[in-house]
Formats: C-alpha cells, structure tokens, sequence
C-alpha cells in the first residue's frame, strides 16, 4: 500500500524521495539550463534522529584500502570542506540521472528519473509490479525531498547525519554518510556510498523504513553535476570508480570505471568495470568484470541504454561534464547491482 501511495505521489509531483549526500541547494539548482546557482530554500526546524551505522566499518575501510590501493589524504577534509565542494558543484548542477529498486514488504518496484540541461522538466518512469508503468514529467527537481548530509551532523528536514572519509581511489575521494530522518511519520533510515570530482558527484544508498511493521529497503544511484550538453570530438578516455549495492543484502561493492570515445564510432561510447571488490565482506565480488555494449551518444553529451552490458542484462544512464567534458559520470542497473559511476577525461576535448 505504502508503495502504491508512493506512485500516487509521483503521478501528482509530489516525488518525496529520501536522497543521500544531495545537497539542498541541488533541489533548486538542477534543471535549470546550465546552472548560475539558486539561493537554498528555508529548512525547517531541526529534528535529531540517532543514524545507523555506517555501511563500512574502520576495519573493513582499511582493509578495502590495502585491497584496492585506496590512500586517505592527510590531513583529512574536514566537514565543513566536504560541504562547501559538494554544494559548490550542486549550485551549478544542471543534470540528473537517478534509478531506484524497492524491495520488501510484498513490493517489487523501480523507477528512473532523468533531468537533462536546458530543461526544466525531468522525465520520470516508474514500474511499481503491476504490469508496466507510467512515464510522466515532473517540475524539475526541487520535487524532491532530501536531506543535506554534508553538515557534521547538524541535521535539517527532519535528519541528522554524519559523514566518513574512507579512501581516495584512482584520484576520485570517496566518503560514507548516515542518516536517519521522518517522512509523514515514517522513519527512514539511509547509508550511502559516493564520490566527487570537480563538476559532478556519484552515490548508491541504502535506505530501509517499517512500514505497518514490516521493513522495506529501497537501492538507489544518483550522478548528478554541471552537464557539458555536447558530445566529445576528440578521442578520449575516461578513468574513475564504479561503487554500487547488491540487491540481495545489501553489500557494498567498488571497481574501476572506464568509458572511452574512439572517432571511427562517433555516435557511442564503451568501456567497462572491472576490478571489483566487495568491501561488505572483504572479497572479490562474484561479477570482476562488466564490459559495456556500444552505448548510443543520445545528443547533448548524454548515452544512455537499457542493453548496456555485454553479458547479463542491464541499463545506463550518464553525462558528460565540465565545459570541456572533463568528467563523465552516471549510474546503471543490473540483475544482482544497482550503481553509479564517475572518471577524469585523459584529453580534454576543444
């Protein structure tokens, strides 16, 4: 039932979405054609809620560091440092691609939002089980609902937070948040995973709440950023890191990202994920290698597929960004992960 409100709510605009890491200024930002900043709506008073535990304990952050050759910077950015960063790419965040998984409760559900540049609407699909589901426009995305994590736990909307640097991996700094906070009398709660580069961030988040007494966890993945709106001329390579959640548990996972732009096929992009560990247990995941079909250029520096693995299935959804896309970064969907992804550009393009 909780589900089938949550459709209800999306078919009328009101998309309440418990978004980790992103920052409130985004919620005005986006979808605004190539950014300029928005000022940050009033928050309301401050509720404290006790967060959960991190998804990623100390010892499995060291221990995923020795595994992967992640560092920790010294001295640590301090909270105040990660929010400015952060908000400072949100302000001028012009893109979204989002996808989602809910589970539990009897529901089988998922949906996808993509906010392109240029545009204020974003364009929704949600499938709640039922038989297919509806595509639909939604007024940008200060639709959302979501809480601001990156402020040493000064909790707004109803959350409180708190944050955990746990490496910086192939020049991309990736932190954990927490969160717990109330949603018309629901308690959410919400652990994530992401990182950020200059003109875009990427997350995958956990968020679990009872509904009449029984749990439901919804996995989600966001890449959000400042979009370049054109595709690349000049061949190049993009390195980064993947991170994703597995569908069944929960675990963590992170490998290495690649997307590559070659001039003898101008109208896609490949790539692959490999590398990839489990960080939950300590181990190499079950998938150590996701080579990407020919991903379609989709025009204004997006690509996106709903076939975009070369074995198994799955979807992807991403952008370039930066003015002379020097990122690229977007999130993907298959059978046993949800994920997101974002890298540096080897050659910047004219």
């Amino acid at each position: 039932r909780h589900m089938r409100q949550i459709a209800t709510n999306q078919q009328t605009g009101l998309l309440r979405l418990a978004v980790i890491l992103l920052p409130t200024a985004l919620l005005a930002a986006c979808g605004g054609g190539g950014g300029g900043g928005a000022a940050a709506p009033v928050l309301p008073p401050v509720v404290t809620e006790i967060p959960p535990a991190f998804l990623i304990s100390e010892i499995q952050a060291a221990d995923a560091r020795t595994q992967i050759g992640g560092t920790l910077p010294n001295p640590l950015p301090s909270p105040s440092d990660l929010a400015e960063q952060v908000v400072n790419i949100a302000q001028v965040s012009d893109a979204l691609s989002f996808k989602e998984v809910a589970d539990g409760a009897g529901i089988n559900a998922n949906r996808t939002i993509i906010c392109t540049p240029g545009t204020t609407m974003c364009t929704a699909t949600i499938d709640d089980g039922q038989g297919g589901g509806p595509q639909m426009q939604m007024q940008a995305i200060d639709d959302i609902d979501g809480p601001v994590l990156f402020d040493n736990g000064e909790g707004h909307a109803g959350y409180n937070g708190r944050y955990a640097f746990v490496m910086t991996n192939r020049d991309v700094p990736l932190v954990q948040a927490r969160a717990a906070g109330r949603l018309e009398g629901v308690r959410y709660e919400y652990q994530g995973y992401g990182g950020w580069l200059d003109h875009s961030v990427f997350i995958v988040q956990r968020q679990t709440a009872m509904i009449s007494n029984e749990e439901i966890s919804f996995f989600s993945a966001y890449s959000f950023g400042n979009a370049s709106g054109r595709n690349p001329t000049r061949n190049a390579k993009w390195n980064g890191v993947m991170v994703g959640v597995v569908k069944d548990g929960g675990d963590i996972v992170q490998g290495d990202a690649t997307l590559q732009w070659d001039q003898g096929t101008p109208n896609v992009v490949g790539g692959l994920f490999n590398n990839i560990k489990n960080l939950t247990e300590g181990v190499d995941f079950t998938e150590p290698l996701m080579t990407l079909n020919s991903i379609p250029l989709v025009g204004g520096g997006r690509f996106e597929s709903d076939d975009a693995f070369l074995v198994g299935s799955g979807s992807i959804h991403g952008n370039f960004y930066g003015d002379n896309l020097e990122e690229a970064g977007g999130v993907f969907d298959t059978e046993s992960i949800i994920g997101a992804f974002g890298g540096r550009a080897d050659t910047p393009q004219p």
